[in-house]
């Protein structure tokens, strides 16, 4: 996949996730069904290793903002997705085949362990028992749903818990794909946005860290005494005055540095 992305020099995020969700996606998920209730490192790091050439950013950007702004859909929903419909095949399956059989079997013993206690598992999660003691089939769709809130809970935590994403966190409040991505940018313009997004442009918030500095050291070379983060880049350094007025011009803001002061989730449709 990443090879037709450069040999067709780019292509849209709609494009690219249609390639990784066609292509790439139902080798990795192969069999999910019977094994998709536990997490397994490689699949997801080659997913999120597709998500992370596509926004152009090194490996040390965090996670939680790779899978926000993709808005990718989790391995791990897929997985349990496809043990739901593993599970309705069974429940439908006719009782004289030896699958059915072994099945029972399971779904009986489900205490000692096993496939079906696993698959109880992720419905009691989703408030789904009942389906699990009547063996009825699963309505995927409310499934499908009820597993994304719960990953999006803890994707929310996660992005909470990360100190990088501290200004991620002021306007981005859901997992859904980003306006920068869809845009006819070029891959050097999108890694930009997303590196100033995911806190990992090179400012001195971010690389004080590394040579050891306290963050109230982590000053502005331009403005002394005043941090460098994300904010202050954008909206206040003296240094990119001449850039801040031209994006002003093309964006229709008077103040920027005061709109955003008083309503900074506003962000979101600038950055």
């Amino acid at each position: 996949m990443i090879a037709k992305f450069r040999q067709l020099s780019d292509m849209g995020w709609a494009t690219y996730t249609k390639l990784f969700t066609s292509c790439v996606a139902p080798v990795m998920d192969y069999g999910a069904g019977v094994w998709g209730y536990r997490s397994f490192p490689k699949p997801e790091a080659i997913q999120n290793r597709a998500m992370r050439f596509f926004m152009g950013v090194h490996r040390f950007a965090p996670l939680p903002a790779l899978s926000g702004d993709m808005a990718w859909e989790p391995c791990s929903v897929r997985w349990q997705t496809a043990i739901f419909r593993l599970w309705n095949r069974l429940v439908k399956m006719d009782e004289s085949r030896c699958c059915k059989r072994l099945f029972l079997y399971d779904h009986r013993t489900a205490e000692e362990g096993g496939w079906c206690a696993e698959a109880r598992e992720i419905m009691v999660r989703i408030d789904m028992l009942q389906m699990f003691e009547e063996l009825r089939p699963v309505d995927l769709r409310v499934a499908a749903v009820r597993l994304k809130q719960a990953d999006d809970e803890l994707w929310m935590r996660a992005v909470h818990g990360k100190p990088k994403l501290r200004f991620y966190r002021t306007f981005k409040e859901e997992r859904s794909p980003e306006p920068y991505l869809k845009v006819n940018l070029s891959r050097r313009e999108r890694s930009f946005v997303a590196q100033l997004r995911c806190g990992i442009l090179p400012l001195h918030v971010e690389t004080g860290r590394f040579r050891g500095l306290e963050l109230a050291d982590r000053t502005c070379p331009f403005c002394p005494g005043v941090i460098e983060d994300e904010c202050h880049f954008l909206f206040v350094c003296d240094a990119y005055a001449a850039e801040r007025q031209t994006f002003l011009a093309g964006v229709g803001v008077e103040n920027l540095t005061n709109t955003f002061k008083e309503h900074p989730r506003q962000l979101a449709k600038f950055v």
